[in-house]
C-alpha cells in the first residue's frame, strides 16, 4: 500500500528541518561559547594608588591561570574605568561602590574597604569637618571615585570650599602648601597616604556623625581607623578616627564570558593575595559571598554558590564521545536556551528588587521631610495630618515592598523604626498641645 502523497511530503520536510535545527544549535553554541580575550586588560587608577597596586598583585596569578598576558591600565579612576568597560577597551575594572552607574556593568567580587580620610595640615587649625568651609581642598581628579565621595561628603555638610582641585592628587599636599587639606577615599594600606600621615605635618579629622551619614548614603557605612594605623612612634592617628567607608570592587561587563569571571576569581582565591606582603585587608571568601551591594555577574554568583546552578547537564554533554556529535549539539542548544531563560528571570528579579529599593529610599526620605516639618509645629490639627502622612507612608511600604530580602534589609528596618518613633513623637505632641 502506498503512502499518501501529503504524508511523504511531510516526511521529506522533517528530514530537512532536523539537520537545519542541529546546524542552528551548533551555530548558537559556537557564537556564545566561553572564550578568553587574547589579552586581559585591567583598568585600575593612578600608579601610586592602591587600585593600581592590587591590579599588579593580581597580574601574575591571572596570567598563570589563564595563559593570557595581562595589561594593567593606569586610569583616572572609577568613572573612567566604567567608560573603558562599556567601550570594550578594558575587560576587568576596579571601582568604588556608589561612584558609578551600573547600567551594562556587573559586579564580580568586593575587594576591601575604601575608607574616607579627611587629611588636614596641623597648622591649618581645622579640627572638625565643618572647618573645611572656605578652605582649599584636594578631592581627587575628574573621573575618580575619590572625587565623587568627597563631593557627597561636602554636600551633606553644606560645605563650600574656597577652591577644589581639578587635576591635583593627594600626594600634591606635600609639594604645594596652598592646599589646606584633602578628602581621600582609599584603602588603609595606600603607601602614598602613609607617607603623608607619617611625615608629621598632617593629621586626620573625625566625622563624628558618620553613622547618621551612612543612613543617607546606602553605599557608605560607618568605619573606625584605629589609633597608630599609619605610625606607632608617635602614634598616627593619636586616637581612633570615626569616618565612613565604601567598598572597592572588581567589575566586568554584563556580557562578560563566564570563563573570564571564573579565571579572575580563581586567581584571587587560589593564591594567597591577602598575605602580609600583598594586601592583608582583602576580603575573605566568606565575606565576599555575603556582599550584596550590586547585582553580580551570574558566573560570580555560581562561583560563590556552586550548588545554585544546575551543572549536571553540562557535565553529561562534555562526557559524550565524538560519535554522538549531533546529540551533543542539540543538547548544548537546549542547555543554552535554559541558561538564557534563567539569566533573564534573574535580571527581571534584580530589576524588581532595585525598583523596590528605590521606592524605599523615596519613602524613607519622605519620613525625614515629615519629621523636619513637624519639629516646630504646635497646631494639633496639622500634627494629626502629619501623623496620617506617616501612617499612609508606612502602609504604602508594607503593601508595595513585598521582597522578603528587602524586608530583612537594614534600611527597611530603619524605615519601620523611623515610622514608629515619628508616630510616637507626633502623638505625644498632639497630647501636649491639645
Amino acid at each position: 500500500m502506498k503512502r499518501p502523497r501529503r504524508t511523504l511530503f511531510t516526511l521529506r520536510r522533517l528530514m530537512w528541518i532536523i539537520p537545519i535545527l542541529i546546524i542552528v544549535m551548533i551555530s548558537i553554541w559556537f557564537i556564545q561559547r566561553d572564550v578568553l580575550p587574547k589579552q586581559i586588560r585591567i583598568a585600575s587608577a593612578y600608579s601610586n594608588g592602591l587600585y593600581y597596586k592590587f591590579a599588579t598583585i593580581l597580574k601574575e596569578p591571572l596570567e598563570d591561570i589563564s595563559n593570557r598576558p595581562v595589561d594593567v591600565m593606569e586610569t583616572r579612576g572609577s568613572v573612567s574605568n566604567c567608560e573603558l568597560l562599556l567601550k570594550k577597551q578594558a575587560d576587568v575594572a576596579i571601582m568604588q561602590a556608589g561612584s558609578i552607574s551600573m547600567e551594562g556593568i556587573a559586579g564580580l567580587v568586593p575587594l576591601y574597604p575604601d575608607v574616607v580620610h579627611v587629611v588636614v595640615r596641623k597648622k591649618s587649625r581645622i579640627k572638625t569637618i565643618l572647618d573645611l568651609n572656605g578652605k582649599n581642598l584636594i578631592v581627587g581628579p575628574k573621573g575618580s571615585g575619590m572625587r565623587h565621595s568627597a563631593k557627597c561628603l561636602l554636600k551633606h555638610y553644606n560645605i563650600n570650599a574656597k577652591r577644589l582641585s581639578e587635576t591635583a592628587f593627594f600626594p600634591d599636599l606635600q609639594q604645594d602648601d596652598s592646599w589646606d587639606g584633602a578628602i581621600i577615599t582609599t584603602g588603609l594600606l595606600n603607601p602614598g597616604l602613609k607617607d603623608i600621615l607619617s611625615s608629621g605635618e598632617f593629621e586626620l579629622v573625625s566625622i563624628e556623625d558618620a553613622r547618621a551619614l551612612s543612613i543617607h548614603h546606602r553605599y557608605f557605612s560607618s568605619y573606625t581607623i584605629p589609633r597608630g594605623m599609619f605610625s606607632e612612634g608617635p602614634a598616627v592617628p593619636r586616637e581612633d578616627i570615626h569616618t565612613i567607608a565604601t567598598t572597592a570592587f572588581l567589575a566586568v561587563r554584563e556580557d562578560a564570558s563566564d570563563l573570564l569571571v571564573s579565571k579572575v576569581l580563581d586567581a584571587i582565591y587560589q593564591n594567597d593575595l591577602s598575605a602580609d606582603d600583598k594586601l592583608p585587608t582583602l576580603m575573605s571568601y566568606n565575606d565576599a559571598y555575603q556582599w550584596q551591594v550590586y547585582p553580580m555577574h551570574m558566573a560570580s554568583k555560581q562561583y560563590f554558590n556552586p550548588y545554585q546552578g544546575v551543572d549536571t547537564l553540562a557535565n553529561i554533554i562534555d562526557s559524550i564521545s565524538n560519535t554522538y556529535q549531533l546529540i551533543v549539539a542539540f543538547g548544548a542548544g537546549l542547555f543554552l536556551l535554559w541558561k538564557r531563560r534563567n539569566y533573564l528571570i534573574d535580571r527581571l528579579l534584580e530589576k524588581e528588587k532595585q525598583e523596590q529599593k528605590d521606592e524605599l529610599d523615596r519613602l524613607l526620605q519622605l519620613t525625614f521631610e515629615i519629621e523636619r516639618n513637624q519639629m516646630d509645629e504646635r497646631d494639633p490639627v496639622i500634627l494629626e495630618k502629619y501623623l496620617d502622612q506617616v501612617t499612609e507612608t508606612k502602609l504604602v511600604a508594607l503593601e508595595e515592598l513585598t521582597s522578603e530580602k528587602l524586608q530583612d534589609d537594614r534600611k527597611f528596618i530603619i524605615f519601620i523604626t523611623q515610622c514608629a518613633n515619628l508616630t510616637r513623637k507626633i502623638q505625644a505632641k498632639i497630647a501636649i498641645y491639645r
